[in-house]
């Protein structure tokens, strides 16, 4: 599947697969098209299959928060400059419907008007449709003056606000991690995840995101606790499972000694019993002693422990590292503690 840009040379297939989504009443007609080529193309997107039009999406800019019949067919009404981003037609031809396409092409020009600093998006739609939208993020404004094509629209408008990338990250990572089931989907026994199902569910709860913001979350999470497969259909976590998966480490030979973060409260327990997994799947344990008092700081006053993972090794213990640089081991007597490093 390929997006991009619509040119002239598009027309016929565009009006085809026109005509294929609407009832003549509402479709735009191939004027329509050429005008809309003509004076906005880059707002103008074509979703193919194997160089076959098989959908698209297209809008004028406008300052107006709501859509008016007119705006469908006076192309000259585009405002490069404007505010909004007018949705005018979101088209994938039947055959192709329920396999997250459509989702798609408004990924694409939802992020598009972000990144040119609109104010948010706009379009008008049936009764049947309001909660697909509304999955966008987009908001019911009631009734529209559009009479275009004798049916009965709804205004609905989708309205840019600052994104939260942390707190959308601690939230993937809930889900996960721990709980897929917030959002109500599975992961598979290697704590793979489907992306549209993740993106979907994500919306459901009231947060926007999109296959960019992901992948930003990806990208730039400072613990990298995020990672796809090879064609970026799935994801999952790399460590910190509560739940039972296998996310397929591989038995590695640690450096001499680790160091594992935690607060000065839990330090008398930890002598006691040793450093326990908890509610993980295995104990977690830093490269550096820096990264443990980070870890440590996360829970109260940070202490840092050094484990001689040398004579762990000796003893029998499996040393496992995930793709962000967390070493990872099972419960951890406390007699291999070398020192505790506490704060200055």
């Amino acid at each position: 599947m390929k997006i991009r840009h619509a040119s002239m040379k598009d027309l016929g297939p565009i009006t085809a697969v026109e005509a294929a989504c609407f009832p003549v009443a509402e479709a735009a007609t191939k004027a329509d098209f050429e005008k809309r080529l003509q004076v906005y193309p880059d707002h103008f997107w074509l979703l193919e299959n194997d160089d076959q039009l098989i959908g698209f999406i297209n809008g004028m800019v406008t300052n107006n928060s709501t859509i008016s019949d007119i705006m469908f067919s006076d192309a000259s009404l585009h405002d490069e400059n404007g505010m909004w981003q007018a949705i005018f037609g979101l088209n994938v031809l039947p055959e192709y419907r329920r396999q997250g396409l459509a989702a798609k092409l408004i990924d694409k020009i939802v992020e598009q008007a972000r990144q040119e600093g609109r104010k948010g998006c706009i379009l008008t739609c049936k009764d049947k449709l309001i909660h697909y939208y509304e999955k966008f993020g987009f908001k019911n404004c009631g009734i529209s003056q559009s009479v275009h094509g004798g049916a009965i629209w709804y205004d609905m408008r989708l309205e840019f606000g600052k994104i939260d990338i942390n707190q959308l990250g601690r939230f993937i990572s809930l889900i996960l991690r721990h709980k897929p089931e917030v959002i109500g989907i599975k992961l598979d026994g290697h704590g793979w995840a489907d992306v549209e199902e993740l993106l979907l569910g994500i919306r459901e709860k009231g947060y926007f995101i999109n296959h960019e913001i992901l992948q930003e979350i990806v990208a730039t999470n400072n613990k990298q606790r995020f990672h796809y497969n090879e064609d970026q259909t799935k994801i999952r976590a790399a460590q910190g499972h509560s739940i039972a998966v296998d996310v397929e480490l591989d038995e590695k030979v640690p450096p001499d000694l680790l160091y594992h973060g935690t607060a000065m409260k839990n330090l008398s327990e930890i002598k006691a019993t040793g450093i326990k997994k908890m509610r993980r799947l295995y104990v977690h344990l830093s490269k550096d002693v820096e990264t443990a008092f980070k870890v440590g700081s996360r829970h109260g006053i940070p202490v840092v422990l050094v484990i001689d993972t040398l004579a762990m090794q000796k003893d029998g213990y499996k040393f496992y590292c995930s793709k962000n640089g967390v070493w990872l081991c099972d419960d951890i007597d406390f007699k291999y503690v070398k020192e505790i490093i506490k704060q200055k």
